[in-house]
């Protein structure tokens, strides 16, 4: 009866008041926390292309240099990060697309060398602030596994080079002067793997290339602009990579993508992703001679 009557006191009760007090500035704090950490993205607060102009930056109506372009990125990096040039921006797209096409053209390893910093890792997270440069990011993903899609050997192509290089070793047999380059042991089955390594490295970079795009499809904080334009992206490549992935990396992407289509309510993103997915789930084949 003490026991219950001390927890029932007034002084208990101001305790338990003092608690919960407690725990909800708590939580007021940790949902603060957690929403300064979200992602924004910004303004168009970029400069106009004659104000890039003015502090060093190269006509981007012309092709740079390896040169040029380094000095841009250098330059770059010392501006506040809201006056990066913008994706579609009326007063910077021209110099961002110039910049785009710079990137595929320059080696990321030469401006390592440099000392800067790659056109990705400029418009990525920062960890001084919580700008979120999307429409930016998705462009240039995008643009980088295009060029590799576009610089890739399709499984058709490399089986029709086997089946090639099996014809010639055929063929040596009544041809003598091919005889001991062609039908040298172990040649054609050393060939024949050798293409099944090129498809399979091959396979494996585009891999890595889609799955920096499909990371940009995981934040929530992406604007509905940005999203469409990734998947209508992805829609675009899928084709050409299912000419061009290994059965394991195929499923994979299959996978993730499918996996997307469940992070978001809207009924027609998940359609889109979905059927990104299902053109995905077909079965690829590798390299094969008949």
């Amino acid at each position: 009866m003490r026991e219950y009557l001390d927890r029932y006191s007034p002084r208990y009760g101001v305790v338990a008041a003092a608690v919960v007090a407690v725990f909800l500035i708590l939580g007021a704090l940790e949902r603060e926390a957690q929403a300064s950490l979200r992602l924004q993205v910004p303004e168009d607060d970029s400069l106009l292309v004659g104000e890039y102009r003015k502090r060093g930056i190269p006509d981007p109506s012309v092709n740079w240099s390896k040169e040029q372009y380094v000095t841009t990125l250098r330059l770059l990096e010392s501006l506040e990060r809201k006056e990066l040039p913008r994706a579609g921006s009326d007063r910077s797209g021209i110099l961002f697309e110039r910049l785009v096409k710079s990137h595929l053209e320059v080696p990321s390893i030469a401006t390592e060398r440099e000392g800067v910093r790659n056109l990705g890792d400029l418009y990525a997270a920062s960890d001084g602030d919580n700008l979120l440069f999307d429409r930016e990011l998705v462009a240039i993903r995008a643009a980088e596994l295009n060029q590799l899609l576009a610089n890739s050997p399709t499984r058709a192509e490399l089986r029709d080079t086997a089946r090639e290089a099996a014809a010639l070793y055929r063929e040596s047999a009544h041809r003598p002067e091919l005889a001991e380059e062609i039908r040298a042991p172990g040649r054609l089955a050393t060939q024949l793997r050798e293409y099944d390594e090129l498809l399979q490295h091959s396979s494996n970079a585009l891999r890595k290339d889609a799955s920096r795009l499909l990371y940009l499809a995981t934040l929530a904080d992406l604007t509905s602009q940005a999203r469409y334009e990734l998947i209508t992206h992805l829609q675009e490549a899928t084709p050409q990579l299912r000419r061009r992935l290994v059965v394991d990396d195929q499923a994979w992407m299959a996978t993730e993508v499918r996996g997307l289509g469940r992070l978001h309510f809207n009924s027609a993103i998940q359609q889109e992703l979905d059927g990104i997915a299902s053109l995905l789930e077909l079965e690829p084949g590798m390299v094969s001679v008949e």
